[in-house]
């Protein structure tokens, strides 16, 4: 009975010859270095494989077509020397601790950043590689390092809602507000300012403003007090006062430079910020009466009246 079946052929030992693939003798294999195969297209050494290593040589690339997909089996990683561009970068695991720079996701925390440094765990530059954001190795604090944290939306701001409560009724845990600066203030005389003149540096106005806390310092020279009559008001604050259903929204700390002024016997300025204005209404104090607070009027002012003084009164 004959037997019949496939004829292989030989074994082909090239011996490190070179095996040309096309036409033009410019597409090859070769592997005259042991351990190492050389493949060349169009003439160019493109692709060198070795024992556990699959080299895209310098001038070559290596191209996912569309719908084509590299996996990195678990355990496995891509070690990329230089840089890497790419469209987007999708990760689905958690990243561990001890990790020198991993990105990972889970359903729960959503995209990861871990990483290791002998100074920061974590380190955000600019174009100018100047550090931006940095988080201390080990550490849990986010420095600004340049630069400054900018707040893009009006009301919005940094909020404490993590901290413990007054034992009062909390309203609001949001500082949403910072500024300084200067203003301009200015005296009315039974509301006219006809008259009033002031030194080279007699309108001075500064403030700062915390939240809702407005802190003003005031100073106010004349040369001339006009010939007004009526009770004193300085006006110009920076920020209408909160209209709360009291009486005022802050009483005002008048300074003891204060001089020039003519009040009563045994009293001392006073005065108060009305509510839903930018105004301060003086008054005087007499220390011998239980009486409430005269109002100050154009009459107890003199040429040269100074006055130094500071309010913090609570804004809109």
């Amino acid at each position: 009975m004959a037997t019949f079946g496939r004829v292989f052929p030989p074994v082909v030992d090239l011996k490190g010859t070179e095996l040309i693939l096309d036409a033009d003798a410019d597409t090859t294999i070769t592997a005259d270095t042991d351990d190492q195969i050389d493949i060349k297209i169009a003439g160019a050494d493109d692709f060198q494989i070795t024992a556990n290593t699959m080299s895209v040589l310098s001038g070559s690339t290596l191209n996912i077509d569309s719908g084509a997909s590299i996996d990195v089996a678990s355990g496995g990683t891509i070690d990329v020397v230089g840089d890497l561009t790419v469209g987007t970068v999708t990760a689905d695991g958690d990243t561990s601790a001890g990790d020198s720079a991993t990105i990972g996701y889970t359903a729960a925390e959503g995209l990861i950043l871990t990483g290791q440094g002998s100074t920061n765990d974590i380190t955000i530059k600019n174009d100018a590689d100047a550090d931006v954001i940095t988080i201390a190795t080990g550490g849990t604090d986010v420095e600004i390092s340049t630069g400054n944290l900018v707040i893009g939306t009006s009301g919005k701001g940094i909020d404490f809602s993590a901290t413990a409560d007054s034992g009062g009724t909390m309203t609001s845990e949001l500082l949403d507000d910072y500024e300084e600066g200067t203003f301009t203030p200015a005296y009315t005389f039974g509301g006219s300012s006809t008259g009033i003149t002031y030194n080279a540096n007699g309108q001075l106005g500064r403030y700062t403003k915390i939240g809702r806390v407005v802190i003003c310092d005031i100073y106010l020279g004349m040369t001339d007090k006009g010939s007004e009559s009526g009770n004193v008001v300085i006006t110009g604050l920076p920020f209408t006062s909160v209209n709360h259903g009291l009486n005022t929204s802050a009483i005002v700390n008048i300074g003891s430079h204060t001089g020039g002024w003519d009040l009563s016997a045994e009293a001392h300025f006073t005065g108060d910020v009305g509510t839903g204005v930018v105004t301060i209404a003086l008054r005087e104090c007499v220390f011998s009466t239980d009486a409430n607070p005269n109002a100050v009027t154009a009459a107890m002012a003199t040429d040269d009246g100074q006055m130094y003084l500071s309010v913090t009164y609570e804004a809109t």
